[in-house]
């Protein structure tokens, strides 16, 4: 892997407290309907980890921030549990497949595609001004095409991880029919089940720092708890543009980030 400006860190006698401010912020911005995944993963990689150990740490320690949302979620009745089950079923499938293919996949090609993914579909996200503030019943056909989107969401989120729930908002948004806060919610169960199953494959394969995982797993924790107040109070229109404008912003990181590591 080509060297970055931040690679020292990993070597600093401050790098936990770096660590868990960015697991602080990665739960906050998870609660809140963001991909926090995109501030971890990329601060563990340019700190020097590689890059797989890096996303299946990032996983493995987002266990609490998926059981914090769960609860409060739930105790708010923002889950839509009719969709849970479906849903639950497609994200480990995709788990699988996704968390296979990262483990033999280089990281330009990891960066770029998630990087433009998320510079396209942010903007168009933002265009549809009703989608996500309103839940609407969907024509059978068009939930049909929403499951088979969220299939291949749920492969990118094994893959990578960073990103995917953002296109998951979307889709459960624009095809099922679901509020910007219900999709947040209900999406929910899905992810912690995908991340039990990625974890154990990277865990398998080696890609986990123990000792590191337990600071971001606690930094993670108390800002879902946070945000996840923030985001029930706020609403759905709070997370749906709270979300869209994140996702551009880091995509555009993310593409910067794989011409640096083309050319290093």
């Amino acid at each position: 892997m080509g060297e970055t400006m931040l690679d020292p860190l990993y070597q600093s006698e401050f790098f936990i407290i770096y660590a868990a401010i960015a697991a602080f912020l990665t739960g906050l911005i998870t609660a809140m309907g963001g991909s926090g995944g995109l501030v971890i993963t990329p601060f563990l990689i340019s700190s020097g980890l590689p890059i797989h150990l890096a996303i299946g740490t990032a996983k493995f320690s987002s266990l609490g921030l998926w059981l914090v949302t769960l609860f409060k979620f739930n105790k708010a009745n923002k889950i839509e549990w009719g969709f849970v089950k479906k849903l639950t079923v497609i994200a480990v499938a995709g788990s699988i497949i996704g968390s296979s293919i990262t483990i033999n996949l280089d990281q330009n090609i990891i960066y770029f595609v998630a990087g433009i993914a998320l510079i396209i579909i942010a903007p168009i996200g933002m265009l549809q001004t009703n989608i996500g503030l309103l839940q609407v019943k969907y024509s059978q056909k068009r939930e049909t095409i929403g499951y088979i989107l969220y299939f291949f969401t749920m492969v990118f989120a094994g893959f990578f991880g960073a990103g995917a729930g953002t296109f998951a908002l979307i889709v459960l948004t624009s095809f099922l029919g679901l509020t910007a806060i219900q999709a947040s919610a209900t999406n929910i169960m899905p992810l912690m089940c995908l991340t039990i199953v990625s974890s154990a494959i990277f865990m398998w394969n080696g890609y986990v720092d123990y000792k590191l995982s337990i600071i971001i797993f606690v930094g993670m924790t108390i800002g879902s708890w946070i945000g996840s107040n923030i985001a029930i109070k706020g609403g759905s229109k709070l997370v749906k543009y709270f979300a869209l404008s994140f996702a551009f912003i880091v995509g555009v990181k993310m593409l910067l980030e794989s011409f640096h590591f083309a050319i290093g």
